[in-house]
């Protein structure tokens, strides 16, 4: 039986999506995360000032200053505790992980699809079948995925070190590059 090669290349395109959304949504994980950190971060730094002048305002009661400064604190430690569950950043975090461990099952399951398409062990309707199957569940991977940003996009391509070739379909070099080299094409 011979290889399959115009269904290879779709698949192989559809992999490649597969594994750079994957890596997209992580790059978006790693971003929320360095904000939930600063969040966290400034927030128990000011509530460390709030109770520091609490402690020097007990020594010293008659000192507005420090009642004012205190008072000032708090209300920033409330501005930033509203502002940070306001944008739901750790939540948005979560449902980044969530689809990028959704595209990584489906981009290892491409893997063993391709290896399949490569030795020849499927027929040429169960390999159409199973590629629009795969294609169904990236675009619903797709559509219920937060919004990604062009920081994200970039990291995604500096970390897989892919360099952008402003087309709109994966190279084989490209695409080689992201499978184990036994499933590569260009030798």
């Amino acid at each position: 039986m011979k290889i399959d090669k115009e269904n290879l290349a779709v698949v192989r395109q559809a992999f490649a999506n597969a594994g750079f959304s994957h890596k997209v949504q992580e790059m978006a994980v790693e971003r929320k995360e360095k904000r939930i950190n600063v969040f966290k971060v400034l927030n128990i730094a000011v509530i460390a000032a709030v109770l520091l002048i609490f402690i020097v305002q007990s020594f010293v009661p008659d000192n507005l200053i420090l009642a004012y400064i205190g008072a000032g604190l708090t209300a920033a430690e409330i501005v930033i505790l509203i502002s940070h569950l306001t944008f739901g950043v750790e939540q948005e975090a979560v449902a980044h992980k969530n689809s990028a461990l959704k595209y990584m099952s489906l981009r290892d399951r491409y893997k063993s699809f391709i290896a399949d398409i490569m030795s020849s062990v499927l027929k040429e309707s169960e390999i159409a079948r199973t590629r629009d199957d795969f294609l169904k569940e990236y675009q619903m991977i797709s559509d219920l995925s937060l919004q990604t940003s062009d920081t994200d996009y970039r990291s995604a391509m500096m970390k897989l070190k892919l360099v952008e070739d402003n087309q709109n379909v994966w190279s084989d070099k490209q695409i080689d590059s992201l499978l184990p080299k036994e499933l590569r094409i260009v030798k």
